[in-house]
């Protein structure tokens, strides 16, 4: 409203020092942005500006002293996606180059071909950096703030006391039922317990056979 105020009827790219003149307005502009917005410019550069480019530094100074967190997340996100962008773009020229005298067998001017190729695959680069930038920008800002806060919310830590400590006895009792424990699952072992029968001897059964013919058999 007030750079709107500053313009009145001027025409749209009518810059800020013909509207205000010498009569102190411009100064008077420069004075209550920096004091308000913190908009860090000279009121010659101010001048400079129209009402479009005017409005659009003010909202952006608006943004950094009102959402500071929202612009460096901004930032963040362009500068990331630009890197990533940029990369692929070298790559893609570098494909380009390789490819590019193949032109010549169409009757076309390699280099000519070349530059008009480039510049497109330029344009075509800016502009998914500007898609990719306000999808990601959007979807960022559609979160819960609420949500946030709770997650940056610093937590206070609590501490239970500790318990007092065992005494020797008490450490030695339950050593001792440990060992009784081990000592009583383990499993006996079978043993034979009786009269060793030689496989050449007669079976005790009775059957006058040798051990091995008969019950040593089965």
């Amino acid at each position: 409203g007030r750079v709107a105020e500053f313009f009145g009827q001027a025409a749209p790219d009518t810059s800020a020092k013909y509207i205000a003149g010498d009569n102190g307005q411009l100064v008077a502009l420069h004075d209550w942005l920096h004091q308000h917005l913190g908009l860090e410019l000279t009121p010659e550069q101010l001048g400079e500006l129209n009402q479009e480019q005017l409005e659009r530094r003010v909202e952006q100074a608006f943004d950094d002293k009102y959402y500071p967190e929202i612009r460096r997340m901004e930032r963040q996100v362009l500068l990331s996606i630009v890197d990533s962008s940029w990369k692929d773009h070298l790559l893609a020229m570098d494909h380009l180059r390789s490819a590019i005298s193949l032109k010549s067998y169409a009757q076309m001017d390699p280099k000519v071909e070349y530059k008009r190729e480039g510049m497109r695959m330029f344009n075509d680069m800016w502009f998914n950096i500007g898609e990719r930038m306000t999808d990601l920008v959007f979807r960022m800002e559609a979160l819960d703030e609420g949500f946030l806060a709770n997650t940056w919310a610093e937590a206070n830590a609590q501490h239970a006391p500790a318990s007092s400590p065992m005494t020797a006895q008490q450490i030695a009792d339950l050593e001792s039922v440990d060992q009784m424990g081990q000592e009583e699952s383990k499993p006996e072992p079978i043993r034979n317990k009786d009269k060793r029968v030689g496989r050449n001897e007669p079976c005790p059964c009775g059957s006058g056979k040798k051990y091995k013919a008969c019950c040593g058999r089965r």
